[in-house]
């Protein structure tokens, strides 16, 4: 196996080179459907919570639940 040198490694967290918002959306509707969460589909993710962050994506859902999520950032 050929070893290789980083020499660079590169974070797109903003969607510039890969449009990560789809991804993102459909990650976030397949947990909340497994959750039972059915109208949280993919299509309803990306017009809902583009742009938001995951700590507002939760304090929304917990708002629309009535229940205060606890949230904590690891960093």
């Amino acid at each position: 196996m050929k070893k290789y040198k980083t020499s660079l490694v590169l974070f797109d967290c903003d969607g510039t080179i890969v449009d990560s918002e789809t991804i993102n959306a459909q990650a976030m509707s397949e947990v909340l459907i497994e959750l039972g969460h059915k109208k949280y589909t993919t299509k309803y993710c990306l017009e809902t919570f583009i742009g938001c962050s995951a700590v507002e994506v939760i304090q929304t859902l917990g708002m629309r639940r009535r229940t205060l999520y606890q949230v904590q950032l690891l960093g």
